[in-house]
């Protein structure tokens, strides 16, 4: 420790500031906690935008099964494309690569879900009922599909 004359109590020599090996500690401990808050930033960033896809193929799931369940139950003649489908048995067997609107406009940044629809009549509490699933894969995800399903029932 320095005096106000600039002496060291304990020795006769003049306070110079810190030692080198005080620098070296300083400069290290730093370092090291930059070295961690920057790895952190990294990961984070790298992996920030991992939700995206999954909670598109999600909405575009979402949205074709609103489509589907607003439809008749009982079936009704005629098929064809889709923006002539007019009951849930229709959309059995649907199946497309790129995302489109119901009168077939593409959907931008949505060329490369995959969508299938399959429904299956079954019974739910000694009712018919048609059973919906809507299953949208998105290969930038590992080709991981994604299915919501949901029964329609004769109301």
């Amino acid at each position: 420790m320095c005096t106000e004359s600039g002496l060291c109590r304990r020795s006769r020599h003049r306070c110079r500031g810190l030692s080198l090996v005080e620098v070296a500690v300083f400069i290290f401990v730093v370092g090291v906690g930059v070295a961690g808050v920057i790895s952190v930033l990294n990961f984070s960033v790298q992996h920030s935008a991992d939700p995206f896809p999954v909670k598109q193929a999600l909405s575009v799931a979402e949205g074709l099964l609103d489509e589907i369940l607003a439809k008749s139950y009982t079936a009704l003649p005629g098929t064809g494309s889709r923006n002539l489908y007019d009951d849930v048995d229709d959309y059995n067997g649907y199946s497309v690569t790129g995302v489109t609107t119901i009168d077939g406009t593409a959907l931008t940044g949505l060329s490369n879900y995959k969508v299938d629809v399959a429904v299956v009549a079954s019974t739910l509490g000694g009712s018919t009922a048609k059973r919906v699933t809507v299953t949208v894969t998105y290969p930038a995800v590992g080709g991981t599909p994604y299915r919501l399903s949901t029964y329609r029932m004769n109301y």
